[in-house]
């Protein structure tokens, strides 16, 4: 099943049912830990968590494991002209017509009346994750990077702007202002198409914010894209996801490759955040790649918290709270594991016609229910405790969520609100179904949104 794929879910912060005591609220200079297993929530020995989460890139460590090339990258949007790389604008604008002739199959019959706007923007955004990486055009867009950043001259990980001459700051300056206004508007546009409900409720946030989240959910989409994108090829994706982790790790030292990546260096400029929590949802990826069984809750457990609970731990540097020191990390996990467990138990029929089981196999022998039973989608006495077993437990976790939003920052709880209130929403939906998830997908109806979205804000004033 594809994770962090739903709107709501896209963003939410993230943590576990069974959390033990919530830790007291601890300094942005703590030594490490792992915080999910802090919470009671993972074992440290089976999830690499952020040592802090006051660092910025804190000279990017090196990555543990290797994973492959990366397909989503976007080129045509990168000023070419710049001195770096005058030499490069042929090669650029070439690149950029390749571009557009690769969007046309994403949008047939754009510009005859055959799809509306909508699709067309969604079409536009989706070519925008998707643009391979190649080889002889990365030099492009690092030219025109390096144009920006003073890779030679940087301290505890951070670049500055090169300045070769007072005559150069005030055009560096804007240069630098102009790419990234390019790049966060594009993440703008990818989060409104992909994520609308929640896109609004960042609209309240302060604009410094809402663009800062809008960079790391378009680089959770664009990680999950890679896995779940319709030009993924699965033989590809160990090699893809490889080069995608390496593309993390120089960007946390400071060395953007497009511009979405350098949306997401300059968030780290101004909310400064660990890079384990994308390394672990990368881990994440690869683990859905070589696993479709899960043995014990606890496995699942750690699934749940790498490709959903790590969003909590990237998003909370931008969230803030309300008192300094407060502590949200166990509600943050939370919130993404609840999201997460809910995505599993709604296509439970959806993940069984490719193959794969979520429910942890020694909850299925609880109740007797077998996976060929599951397989065939029999909707039976077992079945039914089985999944009200499984909503008790979803429903535990988004208790715990519940709980560290008001810590929040006032500006920054009505889009997690919202994304609980809607998503909660979901398991009822569900029961009201009679648990019957093998044929029919459960989702919240247009009216109860509308309903839920004032609540949830009103919710968020208090």
């Amino acid at each position: 099943m594809r994770p962090n794929n739903k709107e709501q879910a896209a963003f939410a912060s993230p943590l576990a049912a069974s959390v033990s005591a919530r830790q007291s609220a601890s300094s942005v200079n703590a030594s490490a830990r792992n915080p999910a297993a802090a919470c009671g929530l993972l074992d440290s020995s089976s999830v690499r968590v952020p040592e802090s989460h006051a660092t910025a890139s804190g000279s990017a460590r090196a990555p543990s494991r290797s994973f492959g090339a990366c397909k989503a990258s976007h080129f045509s949007a990168f000023e070419t002209r710049s001195a770096p790389a005058a030499a490069l604008g042929a090669h650029a604008r070439n690149l950029a017509a390749a571009r557009e002739i690769r969007r046309g199959p994403a949008a047939p019959g754009a510009g005859f009346g055959a799809r509306n706007e909508d699709s067309l923007q969604r079409s536009v955004a989706r070519a925008d994750l998707q643009d391979p990486v190649l080889p002889s055009s990365s030099t492009t867009e690092r030219a025109s990077l390096e144009g920006l950043l003073d890779l030679s001259n940087s301290s505890n990980g951070v670049t500055s702007l090169v300045t070769p001459s007072v005559r150069l700051e005030a055009f560096e300056r804007e240069r630098r202002e102009r790419q990234l206004a390019s790049a966060y508007e594009k993440c703008r546009v990818i989060t409104a198409q992909y994520a609308k409900t929640f896109y609004l409720g960042t609209m309240l946030m302060p604009p410094e914010k809402r663009k800062a989240i809008w960079a790391i959910y378009v680089w959770c989409r664009r990680t999950d894209e890679l896995v779940d994108g319709p030009r993924a090829l699965r033989s590809d994706l160990p090699v893809v996801l490889e080069e995608w982790e390496r593309r993390l790790e120089a960007l946390f030292a400071g060395r953007p490759t497009d511009l979405f990546d350098l949306a997401l260096w300059d968030t780290l400029q101004r909310f400064p955040h660990d890079i384990q929590p994308y390394r672990d949802m990368i881990a994440g990826m690869v683990m859905d790649l070589n696993q479709n069984r899960y043995q014990t809750f606890d496995e699942l457990k750690v699934y749940c918290y790498r490709v959903a609970g790590t969003v909590g731990l990237m998003s909370t540097a931008v969230m803030g709270t309300a008192e300094p020191g407060m502590d949200v990390t166990e509600e943050a996990v939370a919130l993404g594991i609840a999201n997460q467990l809910t995505n599993i138990l709604r296509d439970v029929g959806e993940d069984a016609r490719r193959g794969r089981i979520y429910l942890p196999l020694e909850d299925l022998a609880k109740f007797d229910y077998t996976e060929e039973d599951l397989m065939r989608g029999i909707n039976d006495e077992r079945w039914k405790n089985l999944m009200k077993y499984q909503i008790a437990r979803a429903r535990q976790y988004f208790a715990v969520a519940e709980s560290g939003i008001d810590p929040l920052s006032r500006d920054a709880r009505y889009p997690v609100w919202a994304s609980l209130m809607l998503y909660r929403q979901i398991l009822d939906v569900i029961e009201r179904n009679d648990f019957e998830v093998f044929y029919k997908r459960a989702f919240v109806p247009r009216a109860n949104k509308f309903l839920t979205l004032p609540a949830a804000y009103l919710r968020s004033r208090q």
